[in-house]
């Protein structure tokens, strides 16, 4: 980390002390490829960042706290940070779990339920696996978008880059068909190969995570059933279920009582006022997005800011400065 990055940051953090959650997916020990794994960070590049946090003397709240803090309506007096990691990866029991544990870091994870019990893959994760390996010619049915054998590796990443844009917003029962395409460009012998190249993306099984439940550390939040987004196309039904099925499937599965979620792609196009009055209803206390800024007193409950978990500060910084000036 630049010292003088980091003087500028613990001079900001004794003006005015802020907090803030971190978003990320997976950790792992190594990647193999940084386009295909771009969800995950290596083991090292987290503890540099706890190392960085921890010398400046930021307290690692857990989710209870922050519950407990949104409810008293009062700030920390102390800068805080609290981390979150998306989908369910199996990496953050085999991983994670013993990086924080060392540091005595509480930490939540947001499960893709749904993909969890079926042992899925994330829709993403098709997509690039595909476009970069495939041998086929193929034009989109959605978009018209080709793949071709002639391409090179960034005109493929920038090919599979919209499809995903494009996968996103699709209503649920297009995205399916979108995604079923998807899995025949390669043979189930090519999937089979690639999964096991790129076991970072793998999720968690059941008996998994529900051993990564069993930590004291760790807090278990839902993230829609299938990853679903719920932009404007979605139906409201499938929206309702996405919300409310993950919360019961926890619950039955963990025996937990789910306070907390986060939306999937949690822009400002991925919910909407009927959204956050279903996840109300539903019963969560806290909802995430993935808004880049610092959390603050007047923050709604339920449209909570994140910050990337970027494996250097730099983006926190210019949030800090933006707070100052």
């Amino acid at each position: 980390m630049n010292s003088l990055t980091k003087k500028i940051i613990a001079r900001l953090l004794k003006i005015k002390p802020k907090g803030f959650v971190y978003f990320g997916h997976g950790v792992c020990d190594q990647l193999k490829s940084e386009y295909i794994e771009q969800l995950h960070i290596t083991r090292r590049q987290l503890v540099e960042l706890i190392e960085f946090w921890k010398d400046l003397g930021v307290e690692f709240l857990s989710m209870d706290d922050l519950l407990k803090m949104r409810r008293s309506g009062k700030s920390s007096r102390k800068p805080w940070i609290h981390f979150t990691f998306d989908d369910g990866y199996r990496n953050n029991l085999t991983t994670l779990l013993p990086v924080m544990e060392e540091y005595k870091i509480p930490f939540t994870v947001f499960v893709t339920a749904g993909l969890v019990e079926k042992q899925e893959y994330m829709p993403t994760f098709y997509i690039r696996v595909a476009v970069m390996y495939s041998q086929k010619e193929w034009e989109c049915t959605k978009t018209g978008l080709k793949l071709t054998n002639g391409m090179n590796t960034r005109e493929k990443q920038n090919l599979a880059d919209k499809l995903c844009a494009c996968y996103k917003y699709l209503p649920q029962n297009e995205g399916v068909d979108f995604i079923n395409e998807i899995k025949n460009l390669l043979s189930p012998d090519e999937w089979s190969k690639y999964k096991s190249v790129y076991s970072n993306d793998q999720l968690m099984t059941v008996d998994e995570l529900k051993s990564l439940n069993n930590s004291s550390l760790v807090t278990i939040g839902a993230h829609s059933h299938s990853h679903l987004i719920f932009h404007e196309h979605q139906s409201k039904s499938d929206v309702f279920y996405e919300i409310k099925e993950p919360k019961n499937w926890l619950e039955n599965h963990l025996g937990i009582n789910t306070k907390v979620m986060a939306f999937p792609n949690g822009t400002e196009k991925d919910y909407n006022a009927k959204v956050v009055q279903t996840v109300k209803d539903a019963g969560y206390q806290l909802a995430f997005t993935t808004h880049e800024r610092f959390i603050g007193i007047n923050d709604e409950d339920l449209l909570l800011p994140r910050n990337f978990l970027h494996p250097k500060a730099g983006s926190i910084l210019k949030e800090m400065l933006k707070s100052i000036l």
